[in-house]
């Protein structure tokens, strides 16, 4: 048993959707708007939580929560932007992430992950944070649209970039021996500190500030 704290966004106000946080068939009605409002809810252990809307699309574009869940299935989010889940142990393969024809930004914070999430459909996809987690390697070659990454505190021992538009790279706490910095020339920001690294080659990195 635990909590779940939610943050949540649509299209348009007024929004309604409904969540079976029992697995009784008892439905919380959550009207929402187009800014982010926030909820909290008790959650049961080993329940199934649904979540229900009368359209088809629900136009919901942020989806983000924090609770001690064991899968969560997103892909019914046809209009999400914004995807986070943050305080619980999931393997990648129990996280269905939302339509990859609207996502902008992806957070998946301190869940355990030993993998990355396959981004190849992810054509969006301008935000991503992976921080507190087990990742060993982190490929963003197949995300030209990343504009920002943040994977701190992984085991990361190697990173591979091809990513024309990404400014900023947060992965602190890592162990990185070596980087190859060519394929974000737009970088401005960079963050490596407490790694494992005794030389970076940023001389192709004309816009470098940090």
């Amino acid at each position: 048993d635990g909590t779940a704290n939610l943050s949540i966004a649509a299209k348009e106000d007024n929004t309604t959707i409904y969540i079976d946080w029992t697995g009784n068939g008892d439905l919380e009605q959550y009207v929402l708007k187009s800014t982010y409002t926030l909820f909290t809810a008790p959650v049961k252990a080993n329940v199934a939580v649904k979540c229900y809307s009368y359209e088809q699309n629900d136009g919901v574009t942020v989806f983000s929560i924090t609770a001690p869940l064991k899968a969560i299935d997103g892909t019914g989010m046809k209009s999400a932007k914004m995807f986070g889940l943050s305080g619980c142990e999931i393997p990648i393969d129990k996280i269905g992430i939302p339509s990859p024809a609207t996502l902008e930004e992806l957070t998946l914070n301190a869940i355990g992950l030993t993998e990355q999430p396959d981004l190849s459909q992810f054509k969006s996809l301008r935000s991503l944070v992976l921080n507190d987690n087990k990742l060993t390697t982190l490929d963003l070659t197949e995300v030209p649209s990343l504009q920002t990454v943040y994977a701190s505190n992984n085991g990361l021992t190697e990173v591979k970039f091809n990513n024309p538009r990404l400014w900023e790279a947060m992965l602190s706490s890592n162990k990185l021996e070596s980087i190859d910095l060519t394929g974000v020339p737009a970088m401005d920001q960079l963050w490596l500190s407490d790694n494992l690294l005794d030389h970076i080659d940023v001389s192709m990195l004309k816009s470098l500030k940090v």
